[in-house]
Formats: structure tokens, C-alpha cells, sequence
């Protein structure tokens, strides 16, 4: 629940089935003495949502006021609640759960207020969104207070406008980097009620206002406004006692592949370095370095007819 740190005993708060959303600062920082709160919320997709208040009265300024309350979601009005003096117990939670509007006929027409995500498209820049985008993801809750008056109608019933982007597009040029994820969409409508034969008419301005921006958990922690998810811990270094059946199985599976995997790398290897040593044998032989080696010369055979040659008698004389 969003406190109001200048009017005490008034919470504000974003519900989703009757619970509470968390609520986070983000890194603009509150000015104490502001009458605006601001608050990130994390939207989720096609969740009904409703905005819920309590009011202590022992503390509360303005319980003895008639009150207004205006709703205004992505910058459009979504209704008006009429708060009459002294009508409020102390710590009950009360909601806002439409966007109401009235017929010509006096009937309330009710429609529930839910989160809608959008999409981005490649399309080109277009200017006319700007301006929408300024309050989508916005939801502005405004307090005054003012004087009974009889209702009267001076004007024809305002109509239904719907969701900001019709189609729920944008173009990614349009949001320049811009964490705006979802808007708000309208369910089913229903009738429910009649018109009040009283109105307030408010006085002055707002004396207290609360601005909830909501966006997608991704874009919450892109901001860091929330924490990013811690990266799992590898199952090889978590201790073994701890894995679960699918767990194991995994980690089993992993360690064969690793095997197997290396198993592989080492045929390879092996392979490579017989390729490489049957290309050693194959240069030994290739014939392109060739050393020559001379033959010893013969020797000439001694021939003792010839004349030139002279015979040593080594034979003594008997």
C-alpha cells in the first residue's frame, strides 16, 4: 500500500484478486512535501486489476468532507467515486473495480479494468503517438474534496473511449528506449446502477494524488527496479545431494556427451599422427636428394711375360 506522506491515514493501493501488489520506488527521487506519490507496479497480462484505499479516521484531516475520487488510466478518465461526509469506517478496504459511465438513460455502464500487453512493429516513427504515449502505463488516482450539490445533467453522457492504442501496437522508433510495456484494456461491459441524484463539485485542488506506473517484470529489472534473476548455478558444481531424478538424469547425460565427445578427439588425434608418419616414410624415398659414391678403382693384374715387368726371386738357392 502506497502511503501519503502529507496525509496521514490515507493508503492507496493496485489490486489484483483481492491482493495487494508490491509497490517499488524508482530512481526519481519523492519530494516529501509533494501531494504526489509515485509508485512501479508489475503488470500482469490480462489480470483484472482494481484500486483499493483505506482510511484510518482517527487520523485522516478530511473524513468529515465529502470527497471525490477521479481515476484517470493511461491519461484517459475511468470513473468517479463520490465519497459522502463521515460515511467511512475506520480500516475498511474499499475498491474501484470499473471504468463506469453513464448512459443517456441514467443507467451506469460497468466495465472491467485489466492489464493488456503491447507489441512493438517495425514500422515507421508515428508522430500522433507521442503525445498517447507520454501517460500509457499510468494509472492516477486523484483526490479532492468539495460540496453537495444535486445532480443535474447539462450535457450528453461522454463516450466510451477505450483503450489508448486500439490495436495495442507501437513502433519501436515511438518508444526510444522507453520501458512501456502494457496498457489498460476493458473487459465485457455490464449495467449496473443508476446515476446519483447528488454530485460534488469539487474545490481547489487535488489534496492528494497517486501515480501508479506499471510495467512488465522484464522491464521492471531492465530499470533496475527490481533485482535480475541470479544466473543457476551449473549442475556440475552443485553438491550431488541436492539434484532431483531430472536433475541426475541431466547431469549423467552431459557427462557421456563429454565422453563421447572426447573419445572422438582422440581417435582424431590418433589418426592425424599416423597420417603424419606415414608422410615421413613416403620422403625418404621420393629420390630428390642423391649422393653419388665412387668406385674404388681396380687394381691392374701383373703379367710376368711382359718385358717391362720386373720379377723379385724370393726363393733362396738350395
Amino acid at each position: 500500500m502506497a502511503f501519503h506522506p502529507i496525509v496521514p491515514g490515507l493508503t492507496v493501493s493496485i489490486d489484483v484478486a483481492g491482493q495487494d501488489l508490491p509497490e517499488y520506488n524508482g530512481d526519481d527521487a519523492q519530494d516529501p512535501s509533494s501531494k504526489t506519490v509515485t509508485k512501479y507496479i508489475e503488470a500482469l497480462s490480462g489480470a483484472e486489476f482494481a484500486i483499493s484505499y483505506r482510511l484510518d479516521t482517527n487520523v485522516f484531516a478530511f473524513a468529515s468532507h465529502a470527497m471525490s475520487i477521479s481515476v484517470y488510466c493511461d491519461g484517459d478518465p475511468a470513473g468517479r467515486t463520490l465519497v459522502p461526509p463521515n460515511v467511512t469506517i475506520s480500516g475498511t478496504r474499499n475498491s474501484i473495480r470499473h471504468h463506469i459511465q453513464e448512459s443517456i438513460n441514467g443507467d451506469l455502464i460497468r466495465r472491467p479494468m485489466m492489464f493488456s500487453d503491447l507489441t512493438t512493429s517495425e514500422a515507421e516513427v508515428n508522430k500522433d503517438l507521442f503525445s498517447k504515449l507520454k501517460t500509457v502505463g499510468t494509472i492516477v488516482v486523484k483526490w479532492h474534496t468539495g460540496k453537495i450539490v444535486p445532480f443535474t445533467r447539462t450535457s450528453a453522457p461522454s463516450p466510451f473511449l477505450g483503450a489508448k492504442l486500439a490495436n495495442g501496437k507501437v513502433p519501436e522508433k515511438n518508444l526510444k528506449g522507453q520501458a512501456i510495456t502494457h496498457q489498460t484494456a476493458y473487459g465485457q461491459e455490464f449495467r449496473q446502477g443508476r446515476v446519483s441524484n447528488f454530485t460534488i463539485r469539487c474545490t481547489g485542488e487535488p489534496f492528494a494524488i497517486f501515480e501508479f506506473r506499471y510495467r512488465s517484470h522484464a522491464a521492471l529489472q531492465s530499470m533496475g527496479i527490481l533485482p535480475r534473476s541470479p544466473s543457476p548455478i551449473p549442475l556440475e558444481d552443485r553438491n550431488i545431494e541436492d539434484l532431483n531424478q531430472e536433475e541426475m538424469r541431466e547431469l549423467l547425460r552431459r557427462q557421456q556427451r563429454q565422453r563421447e565427445s572426447s573419445g572422438v578427439a582422440i581417435k582424431r588425434e590418433i589418426k592425424r599422427e599416423r597420417s603424419e608418419f606415414e608422410d615421413d616414410d613416403d620422403d625418404d624415398d621420393d629420390g630428390d636428394d642423391v649422393e653419388i659414391v665412387d668406385r674404388p678403382e681396380k687394381k691392374p693384374r701383373l703379367d710376368v711375360n711382359d718385358p717391362g715387368t720386373e720379377v723379385v726371386d724370393l726363393c733362396g738357392d738350395d
